[in-house]
């Protein structure tokens, strides 16, 4: 437990950047981002982009494409 927490897109965004990448792929891999990003937010489409990222990709590629999603969602 790394101690970092989350309570809207901007946390979300800013902890996703200074996380271990290790951390990104195994919340990843448990679809823990898209279950908090749909349940507790109601990202919806958010969550289906996020969720529907390779847990398996390159760690520093995952959190580029995840920064890459929060940041569009965030300008719209």
């Amino acid at each position: 437990f790394l101690g970092l927490r989350a309570a809207s897109l901007k946390e979300f965004l800013a902890c996703i950047k200074e996380v271990d990448v290790h951390s990104i792929k195994f919340h990843q891999s448990r679809g823990d981002f898209r279950a908090w990003l749909e349940n507790e937010l109601h990202e919806v489409e958010l969550a289906r982009g996020i969720g529907g990222l390779n847990p398996h990709m390159d760690g520093d590629e995952l959190r580029k494409k995840i920064v890459g999603l929060l940041t569009e969602t965030s300008k719209s």
